[in-house]
């Protein structure tokens, strides 16, 4: 949840903040939700590409 630019006014900010202070299943709603998207992007990046070279390189043998 965020307001870009001319959205960032004190007034939308105030309110937002309210809106999460005084909705804690909201809170827990998003934050389960930022912690699934954790753990789908968080991949073995390193070793994924490791892998891709080396079929590539068979491949190509």
């Amino acid at each position: 949840p965020e307001l870009l630019q001319d959205a960032a006014k004190p007034e939308a900010l105030a309110r937002e903040v309210m809106h999460w202070l005084n909705h804690p299943a909201a809170v827990q709603k998003l934050q389960t939700r930022f912690e699934e998207l954790h753990r789908i992007l968080k991949r073995p990046t390193g070793l994924l590409v490791a892998q891709a070279i080396e079929q590539t390189l068979r491949e190509r043998a």
